[in-house]
């Protein structure tokens, strides 16, 4: 296939994952199944949409001035009510002390824990507009009005507004097409923020995927997110004594039968609007961020797609189309994260090992200085 030659291929493999802990410790002492982290949780706008908001602990990489990552959670992922056994927080604070920068997290509204979250709010009217037309413009203006008041609110540590702030989004699977429908709320909202880069990790959707048959979306979700793929990563935490999982025992990695009856509660609470964003998926957004990227404001902006080598859900022609398709307008390169020689093929479910998000933001930073030693 022509277009391949804008992929690089590097390899993460579990050894590696085992090995940063011991490299870099304090990136996971916020990290340790026995404590808290740092950010904040708070709830803004009418919607109740949760927003964690946390910089770089002290003796990390960090802290980078007015330097800013925004993280759209992914599919059926919220922030538990336990801050010392929540996943999604824990992963926050890792990319701030991998990165160094102020890490901003926000849930896709409809969908949270809580007596505040978002889930108590009406909003199926938006969810159905995004499955009928594709994508999740209405979500993601809510998620950037949410953002700006917790920006007007923590003026100190969020600083999207001035003229020297550089952003970057990191989405995973969902929170690329969230991304992509952020893009433009967000530079209304903050005009002179440069979006500098965006980090794209097994996005799903880039181009249009059926639902049904046998390589559809919902098949190959199903074979991706099996039980064998999710406890291979959990296990990485468990076996640094790092957060397990909000619904898992840390001992067993099986399900918590309390915790996953409080989970289950608050994803039925939310279930039509995640069904509707499911159907969205179905329609591609790489039309709409290669139209989003002719801006000039976004003339500077690189793009970083990851895929795993094993995925069903991140296409590797889909990927490669998607890539064609965006280099006349912006600074693209994808890389494959392939296994060791001796390893299992990689997996959707990467993103649940800590160890291995620390490593390929350890690789990105590589990448950004030019110092990633080709293979």
């Amino acid at each position: 296939m022509e277009n391949l030659n804008l992929s690089k291929t590097e390899t993460i493999s579990l050894k590696n994952t085992s090995n940063i802990v011991e490299r870099r410790p304090e990136v996971f002492v916020s990290s340790d199944a026995n404590r808290e982290t740092m950010g904040k949780l708070e709830y803004f706008t009418d919607k109740n949409i949760g927003v964690f908001t946390t910089s770089p602990e002290e003796g990390t990489t960090g802290p980078k001035s007015n330097e800013y990552l925004v993280v759209p959670l992914s599919y059926e992922a919220l922030f538990g009510t336990d801050a010392t056994s929540d996943l999604e927080s824990k992963r926050l604070q890792v990319i701030a002390n991998m990165t160094g920068k102020t890490v901003v997290g926000v849930e896709t509204p409809g969908f949270g824990m809580g007596d505040k979250s978002s889930s108590k709010a009406k909003l199926l009217g938006a969810s159905l507009h995004s499955a009928a037309l594709g994508g999740m413009k209405k979500q993601a203006q809510w998620q950037v009005d949410a953002i700006k008041e917790a920006a007007s609110k923590n003026n100190e540590t969020l600083k999207l507004d001035s003229k020297d702030a550089k952003v970057g989004f990191f989405g995973y699977s969902m929170g690329n097409m969230a991304t992509t429908d952020m893009l433009k709320p967000f530079s209304t909202a903050f005009p002179d923020a440069e979006v500098d880069t965006l980090y794209m990790l097994e996005g799903v959707s880039d181009q249009d995927f059926s639902l049904l048959g046998k390589d559809g979306l919902l098949q190959s979700i199903g074979r991706e997110t099996n039980e064998e793929n999710v406890k291979r990563y959990l296990k990485d935490n468990q076996e640094d004594g790092l957060t397990v999982s909000y619904d898992r025992d840390p001992k067993t990695l099986e399900f918590d039968n309390e915790r996953k009856e409080e989970l289950d509660k608050a994803k039925k609470a939310g279930m039509l609007g995640n069904l509707a964003l499911g159907l969205a998926m179905r329609k591609g957004y790489s039309d709409k961020l290669t139209e989003t990227l002719k801006d000039e404001k976004y003339r500077d902006t690189k793009i970083r797609v990851f895929r795993t080598d094993g995925s069903e859900v991140a296409r590797e022609e889909a990927n490669a189309k998607t890539a064609n398709q965006l280099k006349d307008v912006t600074n693209i390169t994808r890389y494959t994260i392939e296994s060791a020689d001796d390893e299992p093929e990689h997996h959707h479910p990467i993103w649940q090992s800590l160890p291995a998000v620390a490593v390929l933001l350890e690789m990105i930073g590589q990448i950004e200085k030019n110092e990633l030693p080709t293979s």
